[in-house]
């Protein structure tokens, strides 16, 4: 239900030049990227040798975006790729490369074939400077459907190609799926300052759904908090963010008396936090089928590290 006030298409009205959408400087938000209207825009590119596109590339808005097909079966004529096993990613700054600074990128994974994507990344990135504390202007976030395989996971605002994850109706109703049995990790730095992109900052945090209503009754966030190294020459490409492969600060809240509902969908009622030197969780590796990407591609991604990890610590 907390999708259906915003299934709205777009519908392009052409004036002079310029495509703008009806939506345009409201607060309505569509529900997905719109489709390209002038086929002769596209460019194709098969990077196998097989027969068939590998990379869709063209721009809407006057933005420029490239679809990766990460599991083989785009075809000629396609407008767009799909979302269970494929990529797209949106140069925002118009600067000519993808997965840069200020860019977009999202990469959807199906681990089990039923055509669902299981587990979605979304990489959106800030400037090339090093901080010395996270940048609440970006995300690196997995979201992770392990049970309810409902094809839910972050919510973009495709106005501003942004990820706006926090956005909720009602009194607590998130639009990116934290409801029922879900977890994400989370980082907030770009791509490219971080060590190893196997581990993360909130890393997990679990929602659980024990009495299977859509609604979570538990949550459980750990926290692995990161050391910053900014080096003398700041502007650098460089990784800066290391994580310490630790576990120092964990919560876990519960709805005791299972209140929760509509407008109050995050009734928790209790909540304890423990802190200290930590644990180390460097053993909980998880391994996910199909989560590499097509290695072809790289050569189009400012740093294509992301594209490579198919374990999360």
């Amino acid at each position: 239900m907390k999708r259906l006030l915003l299934l709205i298409a777009f519908i392009p009205v052409i004036l002079g030049s310029q495509t703008r959408y009806w939506n345009d400087h409201t607060q309505l938000i569509p529900w997905r990227l719109p489709m390209i209207a002038d086929k002769s825009k596209i460019e194709y590119i098969d990077l196998d040798g097989d027969g068939d596109p590998d990379i869709l590339k063209t721009t809407i808005n006057g933005i420029p975006v490239m679809w990766i097909d990460d599991d083989d079966d785009m075809k000629w004529g396609d407008l767009e790729g799909d979302q269970d096993n494929d990529c797209l990613l949106v140069d925002r700054n118009k600067d000519g490369i993808f997965g840069g600074p200020r860019d977009l990128s999202i990469d959807w994974t199906d681990t089990d074939g039923d055509g669902i994507a299981n587990v979605q990344l979304i990489v959106q990135n800030g400037s090339i400077e090093m901080k010395k504390s996270f940048d609440w202007s970006t995300n690196f976030t997995y979201v992770i459907d392990y049970e309810e395989n409902d094809g839910i996971h972050n919510f973009i605002n495709w106005n501003d190609l942004m990820l706006s994850e926090w956005e909720h109706s009602g009194h607590s109703n998130f639009l990116t799926d934290y409801h029922g049995n879900t977890l994400f990790l989370k980082t907030q730095a770009s791509s490219f300052h971080i060590n190893n992109l196997s581990y993360n900052w909130e890393n997990p945090f679990i929602f659980y759904d024990p009495d299977k209503d859509g609604l979570s009754e538990m949550s459980i966030r750990m926290l692995d908090l990161p050391e910053f190294k900014v080096p003398l020459d700041t502007i650098s490409s460089k990784t800066n963010i290391n994580f310490s492969k630790k576990v120092t600060w964990t919560a876990v809240a519960w709805d005791l008396d299972n209140d929760n509902g509509q407008g109050n969908e995050f009734d928790f009622d209790m909540t304890i936090r423990f802190t200290g030197k930590g644990f180390d969780y460097s053993d909980q590796i998880h391994t996910f089928k199909n989560m590499k990407g097509l290695a072809a591609a790289d050569k189009f991604i400012y740093d294509p590290r992301w594209r490579h990890t198919d374990t999360l610590i």
